[in-house]
């Protein structure tokens, strides 16, 4: 994934508005005059050059914001990646597949980085929170994924107008250095004022979700690059010895790039190992034979191009008793 931090043009060369409120796409800024942001951020003297821009949701569903050959991730491209840290226990925390946010947070820039863990109060009762982003013990490190979520937080509509660094006119930020909001393409369905953004941090303490708000706030923007979309679907046909493997390939975003190999990888449930079997066109699918009576499988569509191999998710099948 690509950070989008301070461009104030769109792909096609538009600019980029900074007026709150409007239903354009538009950016906002951290203003020194909001907070204390040698307290949020003591390593710099210019958080924009930490937390980037914020961008309204109008520049992240319009999808124009990215460079050629990126895109703003999808509410869909949001689920599975929630679904591949759920599916993949070493992005778990207290080996809890609900603990996700330290396995997405940076390792920077979290307010109240401490030892020994942070205590929150929950309903009147202080509870330890290991799992947050927040705390860093030895054994509770952030990024696992690599996705290095930052926390700048959000920024929301108070009083209309400009937002600069120097006035700070038009809003405040809510919560940089304890939460990380990411804008989805997606508008949530029946509206157009509001769209899905994907969110870690304090509010939602060391989980990881999908959440609605209002287009005109400003979030954070990942792009990310542009790649044909693979499906695993379940399988059909189970026998004691047999399966019949199912997967879908399509092309959301038109990408111009020539398949080298396409199929299916599978193992035996708990195995390190996959074996890889080729199967053809956009709707594919694939007999497996000679497995073994009452055992789990392991499964996942896959496709190659010269920008990679592409991955569905995993999907789990057991083999009948005879």
């Amino acid at each position: 994934m690509l950070t989008a931090t301070s461009t104030r043009r769109c792909r096609k060369g538009s600019t980029i508005s900074n007026q709150i409120g409007t239903t354009v796409p538009a950016y906002y800024r951290l203003s020194d005059l909001d907070k204390d942001t040698s307290v949020i951020v003591s390593q710099t003297d210019a958080p924009d050059s930490i937390f980037g821009f914020y961008y309204n949701g109008y520049a992240a569903v319009r999808d124009s914001l990215c460079p050629a050959g990126w895109h703003v991730p999808s509410y869909d491209d949001w689920s599975d990646f929630i679904g591949y840290l759920k599916e993949n226990a070493e992005y778990w925390c207290d080996n809890d597949n609900s603990n996700l946010a330290k396995a997405v947070a940076s390792r920077d820039f979290w307010f109240y980085v401490e030892t020994p863990p942070i205590t929150y109060t929950i309903n009147n009762d202080a509870v330890a929170r290991p799992c947050s982003p927040q705390y860093q013990g030895p054994d509770y490190l952030n990024d696992a994924s690599y996705f290095s979520a930052i926390p700048a937080g959000a920024w929301y509509d108070n009083f209309g107008g400009n937002i600069d660094t120097v006035t700070g006119l038009g809003g405040h930020e809510f919560d940089p250095g304890k939460d990380a909001h990411f804008w989805s393409s997606s508008n949530q369905p029946g509206s157009d004022s509001t769209g899905y953004f994907f969110r870690l941090g304090r509010v939602t303490y060391d989980v990881v979700a999908l959440a609605y708000d209002a287009l005109k706030y400003g979030r954070s923007v990942r792009c990310l690059r542009d790649a044909l979309s693979v499906t695993t679907a379940e399988a059909t046909g189970i026998t004691s010895s047999s399966v019949t493997l199912k997967g879908t390939i399509t092309n959301p975003h038109h990408v111009q790039q020539t398949i080298s190999t396409q199929g299916f990888e599978w193992k035996v449930s708990g195995a390190s190992a996959y074996t890889s079997v080729s199967a053809s066109g956009t709707t594919m699918s694939y007999s497996l034979t000679g497995l073994s009576p009452d055992t789990e499988y392991v499964y996942r569509a896959f496709v190659t191009t010269g920008e990679g191999t592409f991955y569905g998710r995993e999907v789990k099948c057991k083999t009948l008793v005879p």
